[in-house]
């Protein structure tokens, strides 16, 4: 009786008509569920979405696909499960696929709701999936081929072997197939016989399963996945919970299990992030649009990438190793390299890693150039802020809560808008000067160019903001936040800002092969506009992580680097924000690791985890969502590489 009953629990198509009603004078399909939220019709077949509560919904929306969604799915077993998902501002959706055992067919209509939800309602792009019971067929055999559209896979006793569940008699029907044509073709549709197509995609999985399942045996199941994931030499990325007694049953503790729930929504945040703030077309208020990147279109491709796993010395301040020699997944590296190359992860223009304080390894493709100076668009506001803490270590800036106009000398004051006068440098370094400039009187400023020449510039910025109010003050990434800090270093410090920068800055680094654009005031553009090298932007690296020394001096305020790099703000997302660099926290292997980061729109980045001394380099010219591809390969393949033991 027991055994019969938990074979129902699976294999049973639940006897009933599928919970969906016609909402009285609607045309809209509604299914039953558990939570707020909607449903709705899809290519013929029910779909939903349970929603998080209004405050707590993003953009993107992270979410959770769930499988199985059948008339009865998901249940009130799994009520606290969705409940916690919901609270973090995690939506959860599904669409019943009927029996289709994760069949062609099936994975079509998860396809359906996959474009359904990022295209046209602003859902993430990389959601975690969650399959319970036989939905791991559902969930597995669509996240293997769309390995690049799914941040993680949970599963609660999930079904991945056809032939353990529900045999390749029941299922052959729903791949149009015979049962001896299937077990001819399993390895092609069988989920268990491709999982290593997940573990070398490093796809991480969290799996809880019951050892005396009969219904899915444990063995053939999820402890085969386990062992494909080692084989891959991906087994840090899997975890599997095995409960001991339990079978295929309503257990609360599968239900109820808070290290399931942490990872699913760890992984859809991590399939939400949003890098707009530094990544999309700047704000250009009242600067100068950027130029850089038009230049470098221009640039041709590599015929060949240059790959160079034991850099050189070229004695230019940077240590080298050897990527052999430093303790990492160097197969795993490797594989990367070669994905970089392929075009899996856009136009990535150079890859640099450098581990406990040596560049292991140096790369450029495409447009790549190791004497070429790369755009950096947003990055540009990082070594602004470099600049004040330069001059701050000597002497020409005693504190960062003086008000900007106390430095701008040729200032109408009389002319400002309500409250910026009272804006301080350290509002501006962490965009919270409280500035609204409406568009169309930037446009009109942009026409008056000779008005903008010099401290104009910072005139027009503070005069034509609307009223500077508390509401206001809040953080928003915007280029007049910068432009009013480089107006504060040119009138500090001797000479111009430029000479400075030339100076004080890069080149007290050793970096004089860079370029730089004016701004509309004649000063160095801050929002963005510089070209650095990637040996160049590795420095900087070093400089943050030394805390201000270089070659063992100390030439920015130690201080002043880590409040530079601090949580001033941290976003919904997770992602935080200092005085003009990032931070963001990442998770392997149970342990957490903070990145600091500068950042830049086409794919600019500056990675620096200082837990594992690693610095990481990236320069792209990719555009909208594939902007944000370095930063997965940092958090999937990249740190997993280094932080294995």
């Amino acid at each position: 009786m027991i055994q019969t009953f938990l074979r129902v629990l699976c294999v049973s198509v639940l006897v009933q008509s599928y919970s969906v009603e016609m909402a009285a004078g609607e045309d809209k399909p509604v299914k039953k569920l558990i939570l707020p939220g909607e449903s709705f019709l899809l290519d013929g077949r029910p779909a939903f979405i349970l929603w998080p509560s209004k405050e707590k919904r993003q953009q993107p929306q992270p979410w959770i696909m769930y499988s199985p969604t059948l008339p009865g799915t998901p249940d009130s077993h799994e009520k606290w499960m969705h409940e916690q998902f919901l609270a973090s501002g995690i939506a959860v959706a599904g669409i019943d696929v009927g029996e289709a055992y994760g069949s062609p067919a099936g994975q079509k209509l998860f396809t359906a709701l996959y474009r359904e939800l990022t295209k046209e309602r602003g859902f993430a792009t990389k959601p975690c999936l969650l399959g319970r019971s036989r939905g791991g067929l559902w969930a597995s055999s669509w996240a293997i081929r769309n390995t690049d559209k799914v941040s993680g896979l949970a599963g609660i006793y999930p079904v991945f072997d056809l032939r353990t569940y529900p045999g390749l008699n029941r299922a052959a029907p729903a791949y149009g197939l015979k049962s001896d044509e299937l077990e001819a073709a399993l390895d092609e549709h069988n989920p268990i016989a491709k999982i290593d197509v997940l573990a070398k995609a490093k796809v991480p999985v969290f799996i809880i399963h019951g050892d005396i399942d009969k219904v899915v045996p444990l063995k053939e199941n999820s402890a085969t996945l386990v062992e494909r994931y080692k084989q891959a030499k991906a087994g840090d990325l899997v975890k599997l919970m095995v409960v001991e007694g339990q079978g295929h049953n309503y257990f609360p503790g599968f239900f109820r299990c808070q290290q399931l729930v942490d990872f699913a929504i760890q992984r859809a945040k991590f399939g939400g992030i949003v890098l707009s703030d530094g990544l999309s077309a700047e704000q250009t208020d009242i600067n100068a649009r950027d130029t850089s990147y038009q230049r470098e279109q221009k640039l041709p491709d590599l015929k060949q990438p240059i790959l160079d796993t034991e850099p050189g010395n070229l004695n230019d301040g940077i240590a080298v190793g050897s990527l052999a020699q430093c303790g990492c997944d160097e197969e795993a590296i490797a594989q990367l390299v070669e994905d970089i190359d392929s075009g899996k992860y856009g136009n990535i223009d150079s890859l640099l890693i450098s581990a406990n304080g040596k560049l292991v390894l140096e790369s450029y493709y495409r447009r790549g150039r190791a004497d070429f100076p790369h755009y950096q668009m947003s990055i540009t506001k990082s070594i602004t802020a470099l600049a004040i803490g330069r001059a701050m270590q000597l002497g020409y800036i005693k504190n960062l809560n003086t008000p900007v106009v106390d430095y701008l000398k040729e200032i109408d004051r009389a002319e400002l808008a309500s409250g910026a006068a009272e804006i301080t440098v350290a509002d501006c370094l962490n965009m919270h000067s409280g500035l609204r400039i409406p568009k169309e009187k930037a446009e009109g400023a942009l026409r008056q160019a000779v008005k903008l020449e010099g401290q104009g510039q910072a005139q027009m910025i503070l005069a034509m903001s609307d009223p500077i109010t508390a509401t206001s003050k809040s953080y928003k990434y915007q280029g007049t936040d910068p432009s009013l800090v480089m107006q504060v270093v040119e009138a500090v410090v001797p000479g111009t800002a430029e000479k400075f920068i030339k100076k004080e800055v890069l080149g007290r680094l050793g970096i004089s092969n860079y370029a730089w654009q004016p701004d509309v005031s004649g000063l160095p553009k801050a929002a963005a506009g510089s070209s650095l090298r990637s040996r160049d932007m590795l420095k900087l690296g070093r400089l943050v992580t030394d805390g201000g020394k270089w070659d063992g001096e100390q030439l920015w305020p130690k201080d002043f680097i880590l409040n530079a790099v601090s949580p001033i703000y941290t976003n919904k997302a997770g992602h935080s924000y200092g005085y003009f660099w990032w931070g963001s926290e990442m998770e392997f292997g149970g342990k957490r690791h903070h990145c600091i980061s500068a950042r830049g729109a086409g794919g600019q980045f500056l990675f620096i985890l200082p837990t594992l001394d690693l610095i990481v380099v990236v320069t792209s010219h990719n555009k909208d969502k594939a902007m944000r591809y370095p930063f997965e390969f940092l958090a999937e393949r990249i740190l997993p590489a280094f932080a294995s033991e």
